[in-house]
């Protein structure tokens, strides 16, 4: 009976110290999980709403204020143009009609002008979209409204390392980087591609990555709705 009880009281205690092998190894894996979790969900809201903001340039979708008898006076060119700002990657810039800015506020006047023949009148927005590695004490995605500055930028998404973008021209069948478009009237569509708190910015296409992508970057194509 001795015997018996030593072995179960030695199985009893080697089952504890896998059990606390097992919790501990649980523990760890999710506690690496559960950022990456978390970049890629901040990314892939990002994406989509990159993705709606750069199929409404030129106008707001649905355009409920554009029609053929009133057409925007001027009007809005480019829809977009990006340059290129350091390890952050690319700006961009998206010019549409919206009593809207990029971080929901909503606008009493428009940069650019007001049409007086519309009813409601137009507004227009100019909205900067970059990566900050400072700004909220960590890498974001960042949106700065009519463009007014540092000041007035807001984060939409955090643990965003960087994002590169490529441009498709009308009648183009290779993607450009925005040192190399001339013409941004001339674009039809747009590749993003956002690099994740731990990714690498080598991986993008646009720095000669290729598919599969790693699971730390993102890259969405999104077409011009309202191009020329």
């Amino acid at each position: 009976m001795l015997a018996d009880a030593c072995v179960a009281l030695a199985l009893a205690g080697l089952l504890a110290v896998t059990a606390a092998g097992v919790n501990a190894h649980v523990s760890g894996a999710r506690a690496a999980l559960e950022p990456a979790l978390q970049a890629r969900a901040s990314g892939a809201a990002a994406m989509a709403w990159l993705g709606t903001q750069i199929r409404q340039s030129g106008a707001l979708l649905p355009p409920d204020t554009v029609d053929a008898a009133h057409p925007l006076v001027p009007p809005l060119r480019p829809a977009l143009r990006a340059e290129t700002v350091g390890i952050a990657g690319d700006r961009l810039q998206i010019r549409h009609e919206s009593r809207t800015d990029c971080l929901g506020g909503n606008r009493a006047s428009g940069q650019n002008y007001v049409e007086p023949t519309r009813d409601p009148v137009v507004l227009t927005q100019t909205n900067h979209i970059f990566v900050s590695r400072t700004a909220t004490g960590g890498p974001s995605l960042m949106c700065d409204p009519d463009g007014s500055g540092p000041a007035t930028a807001q984060a939409f998404a955090s643990q965003i390392e960087s994002i590169h973008l490529r441009f498709r021209l009308q009648g183009g069948t290779a993607w450009q980087d925005p040192a190399a478009v001339t013409d941004w009237d001339q674009v039809r569509a747009v590749e993003v591609c956002l690099v994740l708190a731990g990714g690498r910015s080598s991986a993008c296409p646009a720095r000669g990555g290729s598919g599969p992508w790693p699971t730390r970057l993102l890259v969405g194509v999104f077409a011009l709705r309202n191009a020329s």
